[in-house]
């Protein structure tokens, strides 16, 4: 028995591209996530970024941000 059977067509493959807008969108999405990150480091990530990780994460008396420990 052969692996591939004898009438099947292999001139055709799927396309193997990636359609530009999608590369875009994710590309658009890796560098905004990548700039609220920056932002939340240096302390000027605004809105969730930073209100969600600095009332959850962090101990009483503890001024060291939560990746620190």
């Amino acid at each position: 028995m052969s692996a591939v059977p004898a009438g099947l067509a292999t001139d055709q493959q799927p396309p193997m591209t990636v359609p530009l807008r999608y590369f875009l969108a994710g590309f658009a999405f890796l560098l905004a996530g990548g700039a609220v990150g920056l932002a939340h480091v240096l302390g000027a990530a605004p809105g969730f970024a930073r209100s969600r990780t600095s009332t959850c994460c962090s101990r009483a008396g503890s001024v060291s941000p939560s990746w620190a420990r």
